[in-house]
């Protein structure tokens, strides 16, 4: 009886590590077609190979690593979205978005993640069983940091509408976008690997698109 129990169980969870699996792969390929900034330095590029390189060898050693390899999966996901840039979403689209989302400028990765994030929340089973420790203080933490962060544009934009001319809230509804993004892909990574909804193949696409986007922003530099 409980093997029969946890098979639709175990099903459910294929299907969720796929559909994770899918959406990383997709801004992961958003991340290898980005052509990155000309101020972006080897060290930038470094820093960013070392965080999800790092973040697959801990994915290879997950039984051993603790919380080390879910809190290096939610930075890794995040450092993957920060040289995602391209592509811009098709003009047929971005004309038919309401106009105070549309200034906001979302890009295709941006939406991307927005429905991972979406798709995240409204699972079941996040909350369906006892999360495993130290992953609801990770959690407890991503919210404090949400808070702080949202506060802060609150107050900044409080103290300076009257002195300034701040668009209309635009830069408090981008910090807002922004919080939601990364804290999201934090959320996403922290949980799914401490569940085991994410595993090294994540990873190690992620480590691709990051690897791709640096070689096709040095070669291109080079051959300018």
């Amino acid at each position: 009886m409980q093997e029969e129990a946890s098979r639709p169980r175990a099903t459910d969870k294929n299907r969720a590590s796929l559909v994770l699996l899918a959406g990383l792969v997709a801004l992961a390929a958003c991340t290898a077609v980005t052509r990155q900034p000309d101020a972006f330095g080897p060290r930038q590029a470094l820093v960013s190979i070392a965080i999800v390189a790092i973040g697959l060898s801990l994915a290879l050693l997950r039984e051993r690593a603790g919380m080390a390899w879910p809190l290096s999966a939610g930075l890794a996901l995040a450092t993957a979205y920060h040289l995602a840039y391209d592509p811009v979403l098709p003009e047929a689209l971005g004309n038919r978005l309401p106009l105070r989302i549309a200034i906001l400028e979302p890009t295709t990765p941006t939406i991307i993640v927005l429905v991972l994030v979406l798709w995240w929340v409204l699972r079941k089973w996040p909350w369906a069983e006892q999360a495993p420790a130290g992953s609801g203080q990770a959690l407890q933490a991503l919210g404090i940091v949400a808070r702080l962060l949202i506060g802060l544009g609150i107050v900044l934009y409080l103290a300076l509408s009257g002195v300034y001319d701040l668009e209309g809230g635009f830069w408090f509804w981008k910090l807002t976008l922004v919080c939601t993004v990364y804290l999201g892909l934090g959320w996403i990574g922290i949980e799914g690997a401490a569940r085991g909804f994410l595993d090294w193949k994540a990873l190690a696409v992620l480590l691709l698109g990051v690897l791709l986007t640096v070689a096709r922003h040095f070669l291109g530099s080079q051959g300018a």
